[in-house]
């Protein structure tokens, strides 16, 4: 992961600016800020999540794991 997106997932500021509507599962939009470094990010609290038939309990994990992924193959680009 890049330094400055580490940095402020790591050790930013949250803020809530709301609910993010037809999801399955809680998902907020966020303002991430650490020092003058400002980004948004997708939150999806693991307190959230309703219980799905067809996953396992821990979908917070998979949203990482597909970051991950995405970033390893270089499609990934925060602004």
């Amino acid at each position: 992961m890049p330094g400055r997106e580490l940095a402020l997932l790591t050790e930013g500021s949250i803020e809530l600016f709301g609910l993010i509507p037809r999801s399955s599962n809680q998902t907020f939009l966020v303002q991430v800020s650490c020092g003058e470094d400002v980004g948004y990010a997708v939150y999806k609290p693991e307190a959230g999540e309703r219980l799905l038939s067809d996953f396992e309990p821990g979908l917070y994990r998979r949203e990482r794991a597909a970051y991950l992924l995405s970033e390893s193959f270089g499609v990934l680009e925060l602004r």
